[in-house]
């Protein structure tokens, strides 16, 4: 029978451009362009609103990806996630994981017998679809930046926040307290009925407890990794 066999590099980063880790796996044959799912990282900086370290890290990576996959870069989206979040506080080091999926050969199993597998935004689907055998979904969406706030304002739309910073009532978690609350009511941790643009922020009983989500200028869509167990 086939599985998935999934499997994390962690390759550190010396300079927010650095894809030589990534490289080096690329010519190991880790990493291969039909295995390759997603980059998700931490960048060096601040990761604050005018922390470019994670739009420098995001381009590097975007082009390395397209010589990897052998496609233009405006659509390598439609074969890897990149998840990066901006900022290396305290002990955390810049780095970025390649996360990898095959379909190999094991001896037959028990039909409940569950191991770890992995997806993303419009691959096939997982079996079973059962919502507690998921236990991280990673999500990275569009921040709002000056360019775009002016742009929504042209077409007379009003944005949450000017506060383009991660504070309290800052653009950037309004935008990422969202995607979770996206992420609670696909796996049935919240309902429908119990969302509107006003609880986000404000209903602290709404949440997710598999949610991991980040946001930033860079992006014009969102991207979404899953991991979970399963039977396939």
């Amino acid at each position: 029978m086939k599985v998935q066999r999934v499997e994390m590099f962690v390759c550190p980063s010396a300079t927010p451009a650095d894809t030589s880790g990534l490289q080096a796996l690329a010519d190991g044959d880790k990493i291969k362009a039909d295995n390759l799912v997603a980059l998700v990282g931490k960048t060096e900086g601040t990761g604050a609103h005018d922390d470019w370290g994670r739009v420098w890290a995001d381009v590097a990576l975007r082009e390395w990806t397209a010589r990897l996959l052998g496609v233009p870069i405006d659509e390598v989206a439609k074969h890897v996630i990149f998840v990066l979040s901006g900022g290396c506080p305290g002990v955390i080091t810049p780095h970025i994981a390649a996360v990898t999926r095959e379909w190999v050969d094991a001896p037959e199993r028990k039909a409940d017998d569950k191991r770890l597998v992995v997806g993303r935004s419009g691959s096939d689907a997982i079996a079973p679809a059962d919502p507690k055998d998921v236990h991280l979904v990673m999500v990275k969406v569009p921040g709002l930046t000056v360019a775009s706030i002016k742009d929504a304002e042209s077409r007379g739309k009003t944005v949450v926040s000017h506060d383009l910073t991660f504070g309290p009532e800052g653009a950037g978690v309004y935008a990422n307290d969202g995607a979770a609350l996206g992420v609670a009511l696909a796996l049935g941790e919240v309902k429908e009925s119990a969302l509107s643009d006003e609880v986000v922020r404000r209903n602290w009983d709404l949440y997710s407890e598999v949610a991991m989500t980040s946001s930033g200028g860079e992006k014009r869509h969102g991207e979404v990794v899953v991991f979970g167990n399963s039977t396939a």
